[in-house]
């Protein structure tokens, strides 16, 4: 049943014992997107695939082509939004329904661009996250690892596997396929590298060093084991470096104005829209629910199993002074959104209330 379940859940890759073969597929297809100044190459298998910067000119000049067609994509649309929808002065009278897909369109192109600099002057804080989300899952498998992958983790990768394919087939035209796909590239790259596959390989070590040290037997070896927590306090500085603003805002607002607009276009426009484009909305929809239902509520397990496992370590009650120290030196590891705060249990649950709200103001206005 459980095999069933797994099967309906995550078609694509139910079968896998880890996260490293769906997390390589998905970051090989993008960097082929040339939207992301890294590369790689693929070893024996994908446990053995090896990332670095872009070094040849034929790939850069190809990378500032897309940065090039996506600048000026935003220049044209943004001016044609203001000419025939923000300021057409009563000379046009679009549906609310129009002008609110005009919007998430103008949006979309945006917040992808931005968030195209952002990796673009991290690159290199982003491919030693890359290595090292690699590394820990390796190590932790190799300590004894298994049966950790969650359906709905999975189900959030294959979304994001579908869209990889789906989108640029939906945006009809070589050019805009493209386009696209690099800007999809880019997103999911963002949500899947930089969110959640970092904040799941933190919980995951920090789960299999509480095991080691509560079937270790000599209190040296515990007190000693409980050095390899600053390994995930350093990878969760590293993960928020990357992470920083403006780079988790853009994430942030764009999921709620996607998961809000999907909602509205397939709410209120279906009959005054194509197959094609409802298709579209559909896909946006389904992809931002799991985004805002796995993704930015697995950016609350590092605070959460970090705070459990501090608490777990009381309760062996080791006599070491240095251990005792060393359990107050280290702060809950935390996703940082900007100005102090944090992900907790609760910030994917307010966020999609706050879309569930906004949807039912845009449906009110609507009538």
């Amino acid at each position: 049943m459980d095999n069933f379940l797994r099967r309906l859940a995550c078609p694509f890759s139910h079968s896998e014992t880890s996260y490293i073969p769906i997390m390589t597929w998905i970051i090989e297809r993008s960097l082929r997107s040339f939207s992301i100044p890294l590369t790689s190459e693929i070893g024996k298998s994908e446990y053995d695939t090896n990332f670095f910067p872009m070094k040849k000119i034929k790939h850069w000049v190809v990378y500032f082509c897309t940065i090039f067609i996506w600048l000026a994509i935003n220049v044209l649309f943004a001016f044609w939004f203001y000419k025939n929808i923000y300021n057409s002065n009563g000379t046009k009278t679009l549906p609310v329904w129009q002008k609110v897909i005009a919007f998430y369109f103008l949006t979309a192109y945006v917040m992808i661009f931005c968030m195209q600099i952002c990796l673009h002057f991290r690159k290199g804080e982003f491919l030693q996250v890359l290595k090292t989300c690699v590394w820990i899952e390796k190590k932790c498998i190799d300590r004894g690892a298994s049966n950790y992958r969650e359906i709905g983790i999975l189900a959030n990768l294959d979304a994001t596997k579908m869209a990889l394919i789906v989108v640029p087939i939906l945006m009809t035209g070589l050019g805009a396929g493209y386009v696209w796909y690099s800007m999809v590239a880019v997103f999911v790259t963002v949500v899947s590298r930089v969110l959640l596959y970092p904040a799941v390989m933190v919980e995951l070590w920090i789960k299999v060093l509480e095991r080691k040290l509560y079937h270790s037997d000599f209190e040296f070896t515990k007190s000693h084991g409980l050095t390899d927590f600053r390994v995930a306090q350093v990878f969760q500085n590293l993960t928020n470096s990357v992470m920083r603003k403006p780079l988790v805002n853009l994430v942030v607002l764009k999921v709620i104005i996607s998961q809000t607009i999907s909602l509205y276009v397939i709410i209120a426009s279906l009959e005054n829209i194509s197959f094609g484009v409802a298709s579209f909305f559909f896909l946006i929809g389904l992809d931002f629910f799991l985004i805002i239902h796995v993704t930015l509520h697995s950016q609350s397990k590092p605070y959460v199993v970090s705070v459990k496992f501090f608490e777990n370590m009381k309760t062996l009650r080791l006599k070491s002074a240095w251990f005792k120290k060393f359990l107050k030196s280290c702060p809950p590891l935390k996703v940082g959104m900007g100005e102090g705060k944090f992900f907790d249990e609760l910030t994917s649950f307010i966020i999609w209330q706050f879309c569930v709200d906004r949807l039912i103001n845009m449906l009110l206005l609507e009538k």
